[in-house]
Order: C-alpha cells, then sequence, then structure tokens
C-alpha cells in the first residue's frame, strides 16, 4: 500500500502578471508541440489564478535506417486552471482542475491501440501555519478524479487479427474506468529537539473494466468483466 501525491505549480498571489507560450517540431516523428501558461493576481496579493495548455500531435516514429514504426503516432491534450486565495498572513485557500486527454496512442509492442483516454482531476485545499505553540503547521486536501480508458485493435490489418499469436482472428476492445474521492490531512509539530507529524488519508475507489471478443467469422461474441464493479 502507499499513496502518490504528484504535486503541480501552483497561482502564485505574488506574481501580478506572468505568461510564458513555447513550440516545437521533431522531425523523427513530425511531432509538433505547442505549451501556454499564464498566471494573474491582484494588485493586493490575496487572489490569483493560474492556467496552462499543453497541445501534442505526432506521426508515426522513424526509427534507424529509414524504418518506419507503425501504429506510434498519439495526439494529446492537457488543460489546467488553478486558483489562490490568501485569507490572510497565515493562511490559504486553493482550487484546481486538470482535464487530461488522448487519442489514437499507437502501441507498437502490444496488439492494441489506445483509442482514447479522459482523466478528469480536482482537488481543494486549505493550509495555514501557527495555529497554536503545539501545531505549527496544517493542510488539508479533498480530491476527486474519474479516469476513462479505451483500447481496441481497429486499426490493425485484418491480417494481423488473423495470425497473431495471443487472442488471433477475433477484435478485444476494452474499456476501463474509475472513479476515486479522497481527503489527505496532516498536522506538524515543531519543538527544539522533536518533529511530529500526524496524517490523515481517507480515500474511497471504485473501478470498472470490461473486455468484448468480436470474432471475424461471424461466430457468437463474447463478453468478459476484467474488474467487475471493484
Amino acid at each position: 500500500g502507499g499513496t502518490m501525491n504528484f504535486v503541480t505549480q501552483h497561482a502564485d498571489v505574488s506574481t501580478p502578471l506572468f505568461y510564458r507560450a513555447e513550440g516545437g517540431y521533431e522531425s523523427v516523428s513530425n511531432l509538433r508541440r505547442a505549451r501556454a501558461e499564464a498566471n494573474i493576481a491582484t494588485t493586493n496579493e490575496r487572489f490569483a489564478v493560474r492556467a496552462t495548455t499543453s497541445i501534442k500531435r505526432s506521426n508515426d516514429y522513424w526509427a534507424g535506417n529509414a524504418t518506419r514504426i507503425n501504429n506510434s503516432g498519439y495526439a494529446k491534450e492537457n488543460y489546467l486552471l488553478d486558483a489562490a486565495w490568501r485569507i490572510n498572513g497565515s493562511s490559504q485557500l486553493g482550487a484546481m482542475m486538470i482535464a487530461d486527454a488522448a487519442r489514437n496512442i499507437g502501441y507498437p509492442a502490444l496488439i492494441m491501440d489506445a483509442s482514447k483516454t479522459m482523466a478528469y482531476i480536482g482537488a481543494m485545499e486549505f493550509k495555514t501555519t501557527g495555529i497554536s505553540e503545539q501545531i505549527s503547521q496544517m493542510n488539508c486536501k479533498l480530491y476527486w478524479n474519474t479516469v476513462e480508458h479505451t483500447m481496441d485493435d481497429y486499426k490493425r490489418s485484418v491480417d494481423e487479427v488473423r495470425t497473431r499469436v495471443i487472442m488471433p482472428n477475433m477484435y478485444m476492445p476494452m474499456v476501463g474506468t474509475s472513479q476515486t474521492t479522497g481527503l489527505l490531512a496532516n498536522a506538524t509539530s515543531v519543538a527544539e529537539s522533536s518533529l511530529v507529524k500526524l496524517t490523515v488519508d481517507m480515500y474511497m475507489l471504485n473501478a470498472n473494466a470490461t473486455m468484448r471478443m468480436i470474432p471475424l467469422d461471424n461466430k457468437p461474441e463474447m463478453f468478459l468483466h476484467n474488474l467487475g464493479d471493484i
């Protein structure tokens, strides 16, 4: 067991106006990418908003000796909106929303590709310091996310599907979804010669994944629950 806490850059109340944009191109896969970010804050340094966006488009990758790696392209976008409100000199409230989307992701080493993956991530967090002589710092985060992942082999040739070693002669689209809601809170007490930290970690996860097996020779279709309403 355990948790992973991915940290992203948050809105900064001390930065009145900041903007940055960049773009790039990679000839090895005809990859086009663009990224932009902006931070806007009020003059009294009480409220700030930060927004970012990233867009990528890639064709198939070309390896050495002009060898094309089929089914290796992809398309991807990522959007983030983050807000921060400084309540007073020691307390701050923040909120964040992330949308991440990818489509037509090729996996040359596998027998299927990811036709669509969608993720929506949200969180609200409260931070404060100097609550008392015993508690020097405390923060509490409420978060939620939902993920949908769809894989299929519809873009593979019929010959490849018929002759492959694993699950031959059938399409087998798979769809997986998950929803997570959680609370992560901690309080820290610092003394001259000791440090005590108390953490509360609570979450609820719901997951479901299914697979259809569709024969190419008009035999009856089969259905499988990979994860049955966990």
